[in-house]
């Protein structure tokens, strides 16, 4: 558990896609380099494996749609909150993917790692490490 206590529901899936897509919205900024970014990191999750491909695009258009009715940062909280412990390790490997895609970590970038991190008690070395990997 990681002490946030979400205002929405998601499933495991539904969270990991959601974070995606938040991460891509974050910063305001909407590069095409972050868009592949999340296509890839979503379809290279192991999660993700089996998922047909009508479902995923399904669940990004709700995430995007969520966005926009509830805001972003509801979002963020909710898919943090409903985001299995078991799933961080792979979660901040796609959102470090999703930020370097454009080769520059934004300040809403860096808060929203900050957040993750300390939501799963991430040391900060280990977030660096990943987005160092990643550039």
């Amino acid at each position: 558990m990681n002490g946030i206590t979400p205002q929405l529901e998601f499933t495991p899936e539904e969270a990991f896609v959601a974070l995606a897509i938040v991460t891509v919205a974050i910063d305001g900024e909407h590069a095409e380099a972050e868009e592949m970014a999340v296509t890839q990191a979503i379809l290279s999750a192991e999660l993700f494996a089996t998922y047909p491909a009508d479902q995923l695009i399904a669940m990004i258009n709700h995430s995007f749609q969520c966005i926009q009715d509830k805001g972003i940062n509801t979002i963020l909280e909710s898919a943090i909150g409903n985001l299995p412990k078991n799933l961080c390790s792979e979660a901040l490997e796609a959102l470090a993917k999703i930020i370097m895609a454009d080769g520059k970590v934004s300040s809403e970038e860096k808060q929203l790692l900050n957040h993750f991190g300390q939501a799963f008690a991430i040391p900060e070395e280990k977030i660096t490490a990943t987005l160092e990997s990643c550039s």
